[in-house]
């Protein structure tokens, strides 16, 4: 029997389908870089329109604009069939925990009318009415609450509360789906 409360780590790749957009890091910096006026090749390696986009478009906007940016960027998009899965899986027991590097908003969409416990940081909230319900850290932060790690120094090092969560709720089975090791 394979219920009983297996982690689940989700990174982008479980949100590019939700739209015919490219959002794909990549993709929503060279499109913002754009919007600047910086021609970017399409070439370029991904760490150096990684630098120009945070030098350029994030550094010296408010939480407030970078919020916007990054919501701009990825609305009208919609959970797909796999995050209806998702949520068939935490129904029956299979996952108690949800850790993502995503900032969409797209697995509390697909998980409305469920309890969960949600935390971008240091605290966890519950959604719903149940005592009971999975949890859900959001490691780089959401568009909903407006805390975004995104800059190499949110990134280098994450704070201690988050990375002792992931440690205890990646003791069991832990699964990683929609990942690539650019986010190591």
């Amino acid at each position: 029997d394979l219920k009983g409360g297996a982690t689940l780590i989700m990174g982008a790749g479980c949100s590019l389908s939700s739209t015919k957009k490219d959002i794909s890091t990549i993709g929503i910096m060279k499109d913002s870089l754009r919007e600047h006026g910086i021609a970017i090749d399409d070439e370029e390696e991904w760490d150096k329109i990684y630098s120009k986009f945070i030098d350029i478009v994030w550094i010296g906007k408010s939480k407030e604009e970078q919020r916007q940016l990054l919501n701009k960027r990825l609305a009208d998009i919609h959970p797909t069939e796999g995050h209806n899965y998702l949520r068939a899986l935490i129904s029956e027991g299979y996952f108690t925990t949800i850790i993502t590097t995503n900032f969409d908003m797209l697995i509390e969409d697909a998980c409305k009318g469920m309890t969960y416990f949600k935390s971008t940081g240091y605290t966890y909230r519950r959604i719903g009415h149940d005592s009971e319900g999975f949890h859900l850290l959001k490691v780089h932060g959401d568009l909903e609450s407006g805390k975004l790690r995104f800059s190499p120094a949110d990134l280098m090092k994450l704070p201690n509360k988050i990375s002792e969560d992931i440690f205890e709720r990646t003791r069991g089975l832990t699964l990683f789906l929609g990942y690539r090791g650019q986010d190591i």
